[in-house]
């Protein structure tokens, strides 16, 4: 007889294979072993997985997930079967390589939503796939009305207009490949509402006398739409006007202002601006006219000021008076000054008026300057000597009293003669005081009259008149001349006419 004792047979592998082939990174893949063992023994199968060459994964998994491996990468897996005696030889796998996923969106949607003429438009997706995590590369299509216009990752106004539909498609692609191609909706572009950058008062610091405006920023529409502009005036908290400005009518002193301006591009009204609130203020008086009488004064005149005042608060006005002779400040504060005190010929007078209405002072005003004219000197007073002149005496025109003259200039006299109202061809003019008419050329009955005009320097003065009569002398022989009415002399016995 013989005995052959029977050795345990180890497991074996028959076939290994890795499923899915055509995986991708999101897949999970999984080894198929078909395996035996001869004895009937149970046995356990232990996996390495390998990618690129490395192991990644040892043990008793048969899959392994993307976690492990990305895409273009060689996997495969190489399978050891054990029962309790001896472990069975091992068996590699098939190589799968990882494919390219093509990315997806679910969804896109126009950002943002409401389209104005201004707004840039993207064409945003809602989700993007891709579990390769490659670059996102997407391809665009813009449509505005039905119309594709562009491929850009945005488009702006300049391809749309108000009133006109918006639409896009994106294609999600990465490197090597594209997915579904997803479209939004469309959307009707809406009025871009107009804009007005600022408002601010035409004034900070108004008074009763100032008109209110506003001063307003840019004013912009991305439509082109023309901007008209409503206006609404609050005086202390109440409306009190819709017009573009505000006059004083409508304020007092001490109220506060503020104006809320409103565009409208004749669909749609803007956001309203509000200025800044101001306080009225006290208003200064003014000078409405100021002038001096007389307006060619003397040395003895007194110059009075004539001046009207306003103050638009209804305030009382008080008048501050600054007189200026020849450019120099005076002492006088009163509404008049007298020459005889303060001025002389040739200088110069001006006066300087300042309004207030005891909380400010108004704007002074100065007067026309006026320029103290030359004082001709007076009339003198005329006699004659002698007093009464007989035919044969020479005829003196005496000044018995002599002109003034209020600015101290020298006096010089014009004489002038008339005989029975006919000019006396020999008028003088003398400085001395007086003029003679000699004998010879008077007669007894004559009216000789004697004329005398002062003059200074610049002016003649009034003129003064004396007359006299040339009357008749006793002769020695006893008669008597008589003027008769104007004729020649004739002799009369004494004792017939005493």
């Amino acid at each position: 007889t013989a005995q052959v004792s029977i050795d345990n047979s180890a497991p074996v592998v028959e076939s290994v294979t890795i499923q899915p082939a055509s995986a991708f990174e999101s897949d999970t893949l999984r080894a198929e072993v078909q395996a035996h063992d001869v004895d009937g023994d149970g046995f356990t199968l232990t996996y390495a997985w390998y990618v690129d060459g490395s192991l990644v994964l040892e043990g008793e998994s048969a899959t392994i997930d993307g976690s492990l491996f990305d895409k273009h990468q060689q996997v495969l897996v190489e399978v050891t079967p054990s029962d309790d005696y001896i472990a069975g030889d091992t068996v590699r796998s098939n190589v799968v390589s990882i494919l390219n996923t093509v990315p997806s969106v679910d969804e896109v949607a126009l950002d943002p939503e409401e389209v104005l003429e201004g707004s840039t438009v993207s064409c945003a997706p809602d989700s993007w796939e891709d579990p390769d995590d490659d670059p996102q590369q997407p391809t665009y299509s813009w449509v505005v009305n039905g119309v594709e216009v562009s491929i850009a990752a945005t488009i702006d106004g300049s391809l749309f207009d108000r009133d006109d539909t918006v639409g896009c498609s994106l294609t999600p692609c990465d490197d090597e490949a594209c997915g579904d191609t997803v479209s939004s909706g469309s959307v009707t572009v809406a009025n871009s509402l107009p804009v007005l950058a600022s408002a601010s008062m035409s004034t900070s610091a108004p008074t009763k006398s100032d008109t209110l405006s506003v001063v307003l920023g840019s004013l912009t529409d991305d439509d082109g739409d023309s901007i008209s502009l409503g206006y609404t005036w609050y005086v202390d908290g109440v409306l009190s006007s819709t017009a573009p400005t505000l006059s004083g009518s409508s304020f007092q002193r001490g109220d506060n202002i503020y104006c809320t301006v409103l565009p409208y591009d004749g669909r749609n009204t803007g956001a309203a601006v509000t200025t800044s609130t101001v306080t009225v203020l006290n208003s200064a008086p003014s000078i409405v006219s100021a002038s001096l009488t007389p307006g060619a004064p003397t040395t003895d005149d007194t110059i009075y000021a004539s001046v009207t005042t306003s103050d638009a608060d209804g305030d009382g006005v008080s008048i501050g008076y600054t007189w200026y002779v020849d450019g120099s400040v005076i002492a006088s504060t009163a509404s008049s000054i007298n020459g005889a005190t303060w001025f002389d010929k040739g200088q110069t007078v001006q006066l300087a008026v300042t309004p207030s209405d005891g909380t400010d002072a108004g704007a002074t005003t100065f007067t026309t300057a006026l320029t103290v004219l030359n004082t001709a000197p007076t009339a003198p007073s005329l006699g004659f000597s002698p007093t009464e002149p007989e035919d044969g005496d020479d005829l003196r025109c005496n000044i018995t009293s002599a002109s003034s003259d209020p600015d101290g200039d020298s006096i010089s006299y014009d004489f002038a003669w008339t005989v029975d109202g006919v000019s006396y061809a020999s008028a003088t003019t003398t400085t001395y005081a007086g003029d003679t008419v000699p004998s010879s050329a008077t007669s007894v009955g004559q009216t000789w009259t004697c004329t005398v005009t002062p003059s200074d320097d610049e002016d003649q003065g009034e003129a003064t008149s004396a007359s006299i009569n040339i009357g008749c002398d006793f002769d020695l022989d006893g008669y008597q001349d008589v003027a008769c009415g104007g004729d020649d002399c004739d002799d009369y016995d004494a004792s017939v006419h005493p």
